[in-house]
């Protein structure tokens, strides 16, 4: 028998319990776990050039940076969100390692607005809001 769908309530459950197991990770396993994705395969193709969209880690976030790097490295350009406000949907700048970051909307560090809007082929997304990417963008490599 299938088990029914989690209530709303019952989702934020599920999700409170998911992040307090993950803040429970000690740091230094965070990182060593960072770089241990960085080396595996890539689940999908990313021509030299295609655009990729990675994020900076919030809290006890796993760290894509030394991801972004590898695929950098082997010719994907780089983009990051920019949260406009509530509401609001996400834009993307390109970015380059080296280039200067903002603060934006809840401290999320971000590239300045001069950078130009991309649309990315490929995002990659902390796991705990995959689904509502998902299901505003489509598909997202989750780390």
């Amino acid at each position: 028998m299938i088990s029914p769908a989690p209530s709303e309530s019952g989702k934020a459950e599920l999700r409170r319990d998911a992040l307090a197991r993950r803040d429970a990770i000690a740091a230094a396993v965070r990182a060593e776990a960072a770089e241990r994705v960085a080396l595996r395969p890539f689940p999908v193709p990313v021509p030299d050039g295609a655009c990729v969209s990675g994020f900076f880690p919030l809290r006890s976030e796993i760290n894509p940076v030394p991801l972004l790097r590898r695929l950098a490295d082997a010719g994907a350009t780089l983009a990051l969100p920019v949260v406009i406000g509530r509401g609001h949907p996400l834009v993307f700048r390109a970015w380059s390692f080296g280039a200067p970051l903002g603060s934006g909307v809840w401290g999320i560090r971000e590239p300045l607005p001069d950078a130009p809007e991309v649309l990315p082929d490929v995002l990659i997304v902390p796991r705990s809001i995959a689904p509502a990417i998902a299901s505003a963008m489509g598909p997202a490599i989750t780390i």
